[in-house]
This record gives structure tokens, sequence and C-alpha cells, in this order.
């Protein structure tokens, strides 16, 4: 066979769907581990298996079980149909590459190889979401500082074992609802705190201001005030003792005890 013939015969497995987008559920032994999947409906994500391409909607799950011999696993690949494949990988040894992730266009005119099913360092275009990040209903940072979310993943976790499966529609949505429940439950944390924080410096800009407001009217020896104690009254000058040393500064540029004092170069600059 030519080359144009083999990657013909190829292709005759590869199915194109109206929606070619997917997405997946990554398990392990302590139970799932993340979430990955694509919005593109034009691109398809596909499995080649035994020379052979596979639209990734047509699979069900592919589940890895590590063997005695370093570096090798048992992939199980499970088609939709009822179909199984089972194949031995070493993802430490090139000769033995296994099943591997290809990205194929609509027309079929272009199939990149993406990473190894097995291995790791691929270019895979995914939204991906860890299951921690995903539990996580206490945290103010919006999902994708963290979780990643809208960032495309240059890869797919390595399946040295665990379970890889394909989300059916129904399940898919389900998922795609429960990422927007965390997306708002995590903006309102962030809200509140924020809200919090605009209160608690609305009532001390208040505070400060009153304070200030009694300062200009009731100035003493002994007044509190930003930078430190009054202890002498020449107006419009008063005398204070400042971290840096006693200062006589303008009392109409003070503010209340309640405010910072800052100097720069030993100039006064205000609060």
């Amino acid at each position: 066979m030519t080359d144009e013939q083999k990657e013909a015969q190829r292709l005759t497995t590869l199915k194109v769907y109206d929606d070619n987008s997917v997405a997946f559920k990554f398990s392990g032994d302590s139970g799932v581990a993340a979430w990955a999947w694509s919005d593109d409906r034009d691109w398809i994500t596909a499995l080649e298996l035994d020379g052979q391409l596979y639209n990734a909607r047509d699979l069900v799950s592919i589940t890895g079980k590590p063997r005695k011999i370093s570096g090798e696993t048992e992939l199980t690949v499970l088609f939709k149909d009822g179909r199984t494949n089972t194949s031995v990988v070493n993802y430490i040894l090139p000769g033995r590459p296994g099943p591997a992730w290809f990205s194929c266009d609509r027309a079929l005119k272009y199939c990149s190889y993406r990473q190894k099913v097995s291995g790791s360092g691929g270019s895979m275009s995914f939204v991906f979401l860890t299951e921690g990040a995903l539990s996580n209903l206490t945290s103010t940072v919006p999902l994708g500082a963290d979780g990643k979310l809208g960032d495309a993943r240059r890869e797919l976790p390595a399946m040295w074992s665990g379970k890889t499966e394909v989300l059916s529609d129904a399940d898919r949505k389900k998922l795609a609802e429960r990422v927007q429940q965390v997306a708002a439950v995590r903006a309102g944390n962030l809200k509140a705190i924020k809200d919090e924080r605009e209160r608690i410096a609305a009532a001390k800009a208040k505070k400060i201001a009153d304070e200030t407001s009694q300062l200009q009217k009731t100035v003493r020896i002994g007044s509190e005030t930003n930078c430190g104690t009054i202890f002498d009254i020449r107006l419009p000058l008063v005398g204070v003792q400042t971290m840096i040393g006693q200062q006589y500064l303008r009392l109409d540029s003070l503010y209340g005890p309640s405010a910072t004092c800052r100097f720069s170069n030993g100039q006064y600059v205000g609060q």
C-alpha cells in the first residue's frame, strides 16, 4: 500500500458527527480525579487503535491496569457497540507506544498526532478541571485561577492506571450545570468578601472623617492626630510628636488618629 492508501484505510473507521465535541471523566483508585472537555463541534478527538482511527464519541471507556513489568500497562478500550480491545503498552520503551490520541478536522483532510494514551508530553486542546477544584465550594478564587477552566491544557492525563470515561450527552450537560453552579458559588463568595471589605473601608473612612472634624473643632495640647500627640499649638501650625521626632505641621493637613501618617524624605505627605 502507498502512504495515501494506508491513510485512507486508517480513516475508514473514523465516523464524523454533526457534533464531534467530547467530554471525559478521569478516575483513579481514590475516585474521580478530573474532567476534560472540548466544545469544538468540528474537530474530532480520535483514538488510534491497531492502525485504525475511531471517534472518541464512539467509546465508552479506556481502563488502564499496571502490570508487574516496569512501565507496562494493560489498556482495555470499550466501544459503545460492545466491542473491547485490550493491548499491553510500555510507556518507557519507544517501540511499544500503544493507542494514541489524534485530532482530525471534519473533512478528514488533516489528522495530527497529539499524545500516547499511556504517555505524557502531548498537545491536546481541552478545558481541564480537577475534581478538587470543582468540589471546593468555599474558595473565593474564580474557576480558572486554580482549576484551569477556560484554559487550553496541553495534554490529557496519562493512562498508566485508572479509568477514562467518555461522558454521554446527558452526563456532559450535568457536568456543565455543575461547573456553572460552582462558578456562581465562588463568584458569590468573592462578592461577599469584596462587599465586606468595602463596608469596613467605608466605616473606617467615616470614622477618620468624624475624628478629623472633631480634631479641627476642639484641638488642644494632648489631642491625638494621625501622626502622634499634639504638644504645642501655634495656629495654623501645631507641634506633633511624630515617628521621626517633633514636627510643626499645619492643623488642616492632619487627620484623626485612625488614619495613617506618611513622611517622604522627611516631609509630611498626608495619610
